[in-house]
This record gives C-alpha cells, sequence and structure tokens, in this order.
C-alpha cells in the first residue's frame, strides 16, 4: 500500500483541474493509477462534462481498465445541460433587446461559467472576453481579466494570458486584494514559464502573496 495519501493531495485541487491532475496521475505512476482511476470517475460523475467522461472511459478500456460508460447518466447530464444553454441564451438575447447593459454582462458570464464547465474552454474564453465592453466598474473589469486569464492558461494562450494580465495590472482595485494580486503573479509567472523566461518566472511566484493559498 502506498505512504502517499491520494485523496488528501487531490482535495488541494477542485473542478475541471482536480480531474485533470488525476488523469495526469493515473497516465505517470503505476502504483497509485488504480486509486487515480477510482478517484477520477467519480469526481467526473460529480461534474457535467460528460465528453472528458467518455474519453477518460474509452482510454480507460483501452488500457485493460474496467470502466463501463455511465450512457443514463450521461444522457440526463446532456439533456439538462442542453436545456440550460438554451434558457441562458433566451436570456441575453432578451437583455441585448432591452439594451441592459449589466444584464448583457452577467448574461455572458454565466454562459461563459456554464461552456467552462462542460470542458468547451474555447467557447468559455468567448464569453468572458464578450463581458469587457460591458464593464462599467473597475470591480468588473477585475472580474473579466481574471475569467479571461484562467481559461487561457487551460488552454495554453499565453498570449491572451499576457494582454490580459496587463489590463488588470492598470486596474486601480488589482492592487486591493493580495489574493487576486496572487493570481495575476501566478499566471504572469506560468506564462514567463512557457516562454523559457525562468528567472522573470521565478521573480513573480516569488512575489505571489501567502494569502492566495490554494484559492487558484
Amino acid at each position: 500500500m502506498s505512504v502517499f495519501d491520494l485523496e488528501q493531495y487531490i482535495s488541494q485541487y477542485s473542478g475541471g483541474l482536480r480531474a485533470r491532475r488525476l488523469l495526469h496521475i493515473w497516465e505517470n505512476s503505476t502504483t497509485l493509477a488504480p486509486e487515480a482511476a477510482q478517484l477520477l470517475l467519480a469526481e467526473l460523475k460529480r461534474g457535467r462534462n460528460t465528453a472528458l467522461y467518455r474519453e477518460v472511459c474509452k482510454r480507460f478500456q483501452e488500457k485493460g481498465v474496467a470502466a463501463v460508460v455511465d450512457e443514463a447518466w450521461a444522457a440526463q447530464v446532456d439533456e439538462a445541460a442542453s436545456k440550460q444553454l438554451e434558457k441562458l441564451e433566451m436570456e441575453l438575447s432578451a437583455s441585448k433587446s432591452n439594451l441592459i447593459k449589466e444584464s448583457i454582462r452577467l448574461g455572458y458570464t454565466e454562459l461563459g461559467f456554464f461552456h467552462y464547465e462542460r470542458g468547451d474552454l474555447t467557447a468559455a474564453l468567448k464569453n468572458f472576453v464578450r463581458t469587457r465592453e460591458y464593464c462599467t466598474t473597475t470591480k468588473q473589469i477585475l472580474e473579466m481579466c481574471l475569467n479571461v486569464v484562467r481559461v487561457a492558461l487551460e488552454l495554453g494562450n499565453y498570449a491572451v494570458v499576457h494582454q490580459y494580465i496587463g489590463k488588470a495590472e492598470q486596474n486601480t482595485e488589482a492592487a486591493r486584494d493580495k489574493a487576486d494580486v496572487g493570481k495575476l503573479k501566478v499566471a504572469f509567472g506560468l506564462a514567463n514559464l512557457d516562454a523559457r523566461k525562468h528567472r522573470a518566472a521565478a521573480r513573480k511566484f516569488l512575489e505571489t502573496p501567502f494569502e492566495l493559498g490554494n484559492a487558484y
């Protein structure tokens, strides 16, 4: 039995990041693979990313791991998601017709989070970016930047990461919350790592406030 407590370790992560971390462990650790597979399937069935669930089951099966796709569950989640998407799009359309700027911003934001949970990061990014022209306060601009940066990081789109970190750092609201400052520092550090600017990356990580904790 492994002395490494995988369940405790993975509790530091949440949502899609937890699932991707468990998948990485399953792919790279012979010792932890069986437990990682069990935790991964349970994690995916707590979410709404049925595409990733089916993909993982297929990969498990190819490697000889018992993983029968729960088609009834997946169909139920897909149907509920389809209805929610239709509702969100209708509400956004109504807000646009009535020219309600704040409702339009919230509508695009909700669509962004919906697509993020479903695993469609490209659609999530597009919707978060669209909120930009409807932001009316510095707090809303910072929220928009953080949402865009988070999704762009997961897509590996570091050009967008750099662009929106720059916009956020020009925002006076960004300096008020140490957790938000930390998110920007970490994102900038990861973007520097991708560009092989290791010294700059290390500097950003060292500048990250302790208050960030595991929030990112």
